[in-house]
């Protein structure tokens, strides 16, 4: 199932099978529009419909699902509900996909304090059109052609992978920090005007040494 525009959810059958050449074969069976909520009940009917639809509910071996508990619950109706041979004893295939990234996200845990930093940069100029028009002005003038990042999702494996692939080469732009041009004084100079209170208080305020080091 897939969720497009945060607004409208599809489900997409693929069916798969050997022909008498012995050719694996693939095809799309449908791709229906799905906004009911995602329920095993509801799961399960509009699979059926579906098979229903090209004949194929006595003819079905095994599907493949994740292990999300509406997708499990579905399985026990389609059981029920197509009777499949053996019964049902290799019907559901857990997706290695599914497995195999949940091996990744656990794994991506004891890396999380150096993950984080990145995703969070990215995400913050993915977020702000304006800060990414900026970013583009700071790559052009180190030499670098300004690059829109791929981001990460906790669903893809290798997304995150792609996304450390992807500002590798960036990596001293994404750390570069001013250091040393910053002026608080001169900077409530030029802002005594708008901030006239204020800046009053600032000059009390930063008037005041942090430490009696240096006149003891």
């Amino acid at each position: 199932m897939k969720l497009l525009d945060q607004s409208c959810s599809y489900m997409g059958i693929t069916c798969h099978w050997i022909d008498n050449a012995w050719n694996i074969q693939k095809r799309l069976l449908a791709y229906r529009c799905f906004n009911d909520p995602h329920t095993a009940q509801n799961i399960s009917h509009l699979i059926f419909i579906i098979l229903e639809e090209y004949g194929l509910t006595s003819k079905i071996f095994s599907i493949s699902f994740d292990n999300a508990s509406a997708n499990m619950c579905s399985i026990d109706e389609l059981i029920r509900m197509c009777q499949p041979s053996i019964g049902g004893e290799f019907f559901h295939i857990r997706c290695t996909c599914h497995i195999f990234n949940l091996c990744v996200q656990d794994g991506h845990r004891s890396l999380e304090t150096y993950i984080k930093p990145i995703r969070s940069a990215i995400h913050y100029l993915w977020t702000h059109p304006q800060i990414m028009k900026q970013w583009g002005k700071f790559c052009k003038l180190n030499g670098m052609r300004a690059k829109r990042f791929a981001r990460d999702v906790p669903t893809r494996w290798n997304s995150t992978y792609k996304l450390l692939l992807s500002t590798f080469e960036y990596k001293d732009l994404l750390c570069y920090r001013r250091r040393g041009t910053f002026d608080i004084l001169r900077w409530w100079a030029q802002k005594k005007q708008v901030y006239p209170i204020l800046s009053l208080m600032a000059k009390e305020i930063l008037a005041c040494p942090v430490s009696t080091v240096a006149v003891e």
